[in-house]
This record gives structure tokens, C-alpha cells and sequence, in this order.
């Protein structure tokens, strides 16, 4: 949902917590080969119509600055996730990726809360500073 708001209405920013890259890559993991289960004939491919998260498209459609952020023991959705998204967002609106070795999906603010809200600081105050330019 955050994604598809940000790539259809004027925002100041983006984070994202733990993004996936779409609804069906998180069932189907990326494999090597067309010929592989994330082939040519991969239900991503196929059914690529109806995913309910097309995140790898509309990150190329935000406007604003984007902060990704993943912990590196994510069980539910892998960390690659967050990297896709990251190297499919214009470079304008690339910040660098809070990646958190050893967090999984479920504690990325309990895991180090003061380096998460330094680095939710430090991005919130990026906006009010791009805010601030004539």
C-alpha cells in the first residue's frame, strides 16, 4: 500500500519496513533459468497481472526519497527483497538501505532501537532539509 501511494500521490518520503518485491515472488523465490519454477512459466511470469503487490514497478515511480529498511535473518521475506527494491528506485530518490544484520521481520526497531530512530532521525530531517531548498 505504501508504494502504491507513493507512486500516485506527491509524498515528502518513503520507508519501508521489511518491503517485499511482490505478492507472488515472496511464494515463488527468485531461481537461476527459464526453465527453472521462476522461469519464463513461473506463476510470477503467468500471473504477473494479478499480483496485489507489483512493488518492483511502482518503486520506479516515486518521486520522493525512499529509505529501505530489512534485517538480514528475515525468515518471512527475504533481505533480497529489500535489495531489488532498492537498485529498481530512480538514484534521485535512493537514501542507503538500513540493512540490520541478525533482525528478522518481526523486531527491526526492537533489535537496536537507537540506531533505528538515529537512522529515522537522520532521514526525517533529509525531507525538512529538501523541504528548505528554494
Amino acid at each position: 500500500a505504501t508504494l502504491w501511494l507513493g507512486s500516485r500521490v506527491q509524498v515528502r518520503g518513503i520507508v519501508l519496513h521489511t518491503p517485499l518485491t511482490s505478492g507472488l515472488r515472496v511464494l515463488v523465490p527468485a531461481a537461476d533459468g527459464c526453465c527453472s519454477i521462476a522461469g519464463c512459466c513461473s506463476p510470477v511470469c503467468v500471473y504477473a497481472l494479478c499480483d496485489p503487490f507489483p512493488n518492483m514497478r511502482r518503486i520506479k515511480r516515486v518521486e520522493c526519497p525512499v529509505l529501505i529498511i530489512h534485517g538480514t535473518s528475515d525468515t518471512t521475506i527475504d533481505c533480497s527483497h529489500a535489495m531489488s527494491l532498492y537498485h529498481k528506485c530512480p538514484a534521485e530518490c535512493q537514501r542507503d538501505p538500513y540493512i540490520i544484520r541478525g533482525a528478522t521481520h518481526d523486531n527491526i526497531v526492537e533489535f537496536d532501537p537507537e540506531r533505528y530512530f538515529e537512522k529515522m532521525r537522520a532521514f526525517l530531517s533529509s525531507l525538512e532539509d529538501r523541504d528548505a531548498r528554494p
